[in-house]
């Protein structure tokens, strides 16, 4: 697509633009704001409709069967919606993107919202999961504007908030306000790839409680810490039986501690020892049942211990249970976005059906929207110097462009 081509410096002037706006989720806060005001501004520069709205200010958001309530503040944390209307006679189209991203956080080489460029990658804290993907989104927006194009179906580009760490509010205020269409397209980074179907994810804590202090003049502690070794082994358990059914490892454990690492901290008996452990579930799977299957697992392998028959560990689950979510195979808006890409890069594009968790669930299984992933690549996502290929920003954008022409429909003159 020539348009494409011919607006690369503002595509990635766009990417960059974005990237140097910190966009940082920090739950129950987040910083989207400044980013959805430029996105506005970028919309109303370029003579697009669009939407702006708070989640909280949408009539049905915390009755939608979605919404999940883990108390996260939504002021100042924007959804925006830009809508081009279609002549009638087409199938509508969204695209979406997340504009928050996790905090820039470890030893960067490149600063993290410099957005510099070296290489053919372009740097920075979001640029690839998924400011990258959401640039590419507007400009083949944009460019269709520019072109005259003029779409049978409806045309909505969404960039919403709150995603990171199991969100998916900012979609799911989308859905309540009404914004619905015949199929979606999530701009998360795919490496150029159809992802056809994403896990579910569960976070959760296992605690070990004890009896703080110091051992003296005969006073009885209990410490925690030396009661860890079965709960790992447990985990460990749960993890070896949880690869054949997802086909990789996905149980990771994210977090251990007890007491804190200070000069000030007293030298004693940490009153308490608290794992964190996450895992992912195909989009058959039902998170209750697998909720029952791991607490089994961590009580029958804690059984072997007789500190556990006074004290059993405690098992907590923590921010949004998010199901898996698949989009058949065959379905249309598979074949059309196999089509545009092939159209774009002359080579055959792979379907990949397992994909990390993200919003693609609740278009899928909450709004009846068929929806599938596909974006650019790069790399270190929520790391340090994370980056996305340029060329793939360009190539990425020309894609949605045909795809929003051959989904939509094009009016012939």
């Amino acid at each position: 697509m020539p348009a494409i081509r011919d607006n690369a410096e503002r595509l990635i002037r766009l990417t960059q633009d974005l990237v140097r706006i910190n966009s940082e989720n920090h739950p129950p806060d987040g910083n989207e704001g400044e980013v959805q005001r430029y996105i506005a501004a970028f919309w109303a520069k370029h003579g697009i409709e669009f939407d702006s709205f708070l989640p909280t200010d949408v009539a049905g958001f915390k009755s939608h069967p979605a919404f999940y309530d883990d108390g996260r503040d939504y002021q100042d944390r924007p959804v925006v919606v830009a809508k081009m209307p279609g002549q009638g006679g087409g199938r509508s189209l969204i695209f979406c993107g997340h504009v928050d991203t996790v905090p820039a956080v470890g030893e960067w080489n490149h600063p993290p919202y410099s957005a510099v460029i070296e290489s053919g990658r372009l740097y920075g804290r979001g640029a690839f999961d998924m400011k990258g993907g959401v640039a590419a989104m507007m400009m083949a927006a944009a460019v269709l504007r520019e072109m005259g194009v003029r779409l049978k179906g409806d045309l909505l580009i969404e960039t919403v908030p709150d995603e990171e760490f199991a969100g998916s509010n900012g979609s799911v205020a989308a859905c309540a306000r009404g914004y619905v269409a015949d199929g979606a397209v999530i701009a998360e980074p795919t490496a150029m790839s159809v992802v056809t179907g994403h896990r579910g994810f569960r976070l959760a804590q296992v605690a070990i409680t004890g009896k703080t202090g110091i051992e003296i003049y005969g006073e009885v502690t209990m410490n925690p810490v030396e009661h860890l070794v079965p709960v790992l082994e447990g985990i460990e358990r749960f993890r070896e039986s949880r690869k054949p059914i997802t086909t990789e490892d996905t149980v990771m454990i994210t977090k251990l501690g007890a007491n804190e690492f200070r000069r000030d901290e007293l030298f004693t008996v940490p009153p308490e020892c608290r794992i964190e452990v996450n895992w992912q579930l195909t989009p058959e799977e039902e998170i209750a049942e697998i909720d029952r299957e791991f607490e089994r697992v961590i009580r029958d392998t804690c059984a072997s211990d007789p500190y556990f028959v006074a004290n059993p560990p405690e098992i907590t689950y923590h921010v949004r249970p998010m199901p898996g979510s698949r989009i058949a195979e065959d379905s249309p808006l598979v074949a059309e976005i196999k089509h545009a890409a092939e159209q774009v890069t002359g080579r055959r594009v792979e379907t990949i059906g397992r994909f990390a968790p993200c919003d693609m669930f609740v278009f899928n299984k909450f709004a009846g929207i068929p929806a599938l992933v596909f974006g650019p690549n790069g790399g270190g996502a929520h790391g340090p110097d994370e980056y996305v290929l340029v060329d793939d920003l360009l190539t990425c954008a020309e894609i949605y462009v045909n795809l929003a022409m051959n989904w939509c429909g094009m009016v012939s003159e």
